[in-house]
C-alpha cells in the first residue's frame, strides 16, 4: 500500500515512462495499447482519461 498523494508518487517515477491520466490514476506508457476518445487500453482493461491529462498523454505517446 502506498501512503501519500499521487502527485508525490509521480515525482518518484521516471518522468518519461509514467503519466497521470486521472486524479487517482497513473499508468506505465509502455503498457498502453491504444488511446481512443477518452479511454486508454492497457492489457484487458480500458481506463478513462481525464480531459485535463489527455493532451499530455498524447504528447508523451508521440
Amino acid at each position: 500500500m502506498v501512503h501519500g498523494t499521487i502527485k508525490d508518487l509521480m515525482t518518484q517515477l521516471p518522468e518519461n515512462r509514467f503519466e497521470r491520466i486521472y486524479k487517482s490514476y497513473a499508468i506505465s506508457l509502455s503498457k498502453v495499447i491504444y488511446v481512443e476518445g477518452n479511454m486508454v487500453k492497457i492489457a484487458d482493461h480500458k481506463l478513462s482519461v481525464s480531459q485535463s491529462y489527455k493532451e499530455q498523454l498524447l504528447i508523451k505517446l508521440g
